[in-house]
């Protein structure tokens, strides 16, 4: 490449930390060269997807994960003629079984959508390249950018092929579980922007009671119902342990609590159980 122009990279959403960057120009020149097998082809720089969720990460800079995908949502599109406003939402883990939803919206979104329409078999991993995260209601996700994102699904790259070999038995032969058997959601701009639900459980043990509030994508992994099903009625005396975020309002006494983390994991619970013993009365 030459004539090109070198200046700062100081925008917002910057694909990487390097301090400048390239710009082309009319006069800029490109020609191709042998491939030597030194350059990686993606040059991936995958993050832990704990370090996203502390709020460890700079949200301005564009970030790498890899991950199982274990669940998939609904697609949402706002007009059935318009698929850049398509989005789809699906569930990943990462290689130290930490969870992460990332959101895709257009032609990323008929990525996953196509692949699952071909009905895969057994694990799917997933490389989001050049993700920006996002908080909503105290929550880290991720979602692509408008242009820079890569994706990849179970494509034959050395770091796919490589979180392969690291699954445990039972995750290799264990797809995950997309709710694709309706047609396609029509939803208003609004709704596409708000749609879901969330539920509000009262949990009680020896030393009180709480009212925490669990949003669609942690109600549905264990309910298993949608938005549209909700009405259906939800069953009852389920034990969970929580993860609780506390919010104190600053205009009044308000005090709001968001279930950030929830399972229903009997190792897990018998940890816990030696302190208090949690447990779902009901569900409002």
């Amino acid at each position: 490449m030459s004539q090109f122009n070198v200046v700062s990279a100081s925008s917002s959403f910057r694909p990487t930390r390097h301090a400048f960057k390239l710009n082309f120009m009319f006069q800029t020149r490109v020609a191709l060269s042998n491939d030597d097998g030194f350059i990686h082809h993606f040059g991936f720089s995958f993050v832990e997807v704990q370090r996203t969720i502390s709020g460890e990460l700079d949200s301005n800079i564009l970030v790498d994960v890899i991950g199982r995908v274990y669940n998939m949502f609904q697609v949402h599109q706002s007009s059935p003629n318009d698929s850049k406003n398509k989005r789809v939402t699906v569930d990943t883990e990462d290689a130290a079984k930490t969870m992460m939803g990332i959101t895709l919206w257009g032609s990323y979104a008929d990525q996953i959508v196509n692949f699952v329409s071909k009905g895969s078999q057994g694990a799917v991993v997933i490389v989001c390249q050049f993700c920006k995260i996002k908080e909503y209601a105290r929550t880290r996700s991720l979602f692509n950018s408008m242009y820079a994102t890569h994706i990849l699904i179970n494509s034959d790259v050395e770091e796919i092929t490589q979180f392969h070999k690291g699954f445990l038995l039972e995750d290799r032969n264990t797809p995950f579980n997309p709710v694709f058997g309706r047609a396609l959601l029509t939803t208003s701009p609004i709704e596409a922007a708000f749609s879901g639900y969330k539920i509000e459980v009262i949990v009680s043990d020896e030393s009180g009671i709480a009212n925490p509030t669990v949003f669609d994508r942690d109600a549905f992994n264990y309910l298993d119902i949608t938005a549209t099903d909700i009405g259906g009625g939800i069953s009852e005396g389920k034990k969970f342990i929580f993860k609780i975020g506390n919010k104190v309002s600053e205009w009044n006494a308000f005090t709001s609590l968001t279930v950030q983390k929830m399972t229903d994991d009997p190792t897990i619970h018998d940890k816990y159980s030696v302190h208090r013993l949690p447990q779902v009365q009901n569900f409002l």
